[in-house]
């Protein structure tokens, strides 16, 4: 029997679906893209739980943040730009 398949990645940026360890495809980079937007706008990652896992599960259920909650000032359209690219599903 083959053993669970790993994930690998980074907490920060990974999408729900690698969390969940479901296939992925073209759209779970766009959603670490988005992540990485994020992290570049306002100097730190969208979701910082208090350990990795309380990270993946924000990045499967709580909803996507707002870089301009977090940096006044910041464009409208970066923070459209970063809720599209981290919708939940894909």
């Amino acid at each position: 029997m083959d053993p669970a398949p790993a994930r690998a990645g980074t907490p920060h940026y990974m999408s729900p679906e690698q969390c969940r360890a479901e296939p992925l495809d073209a759209r779970s980079d766009v959603y670490a893209l988005g992540a990485t937007y994020f992290a570049l706008l306002t100097g730190g990652p969208p979701f910082a739980g208090k350990t990795p896992l309380q990270i993946l599960f924000d990045h499967c259920s709580a909803p996507a943040p707002d870089p301009c909650a977090r940096v006044p000032g910041l464009p409208v359209a970066c923070g459209a730009v970063v809720r599209r690219a981290m919708h939940k599903e894909p």
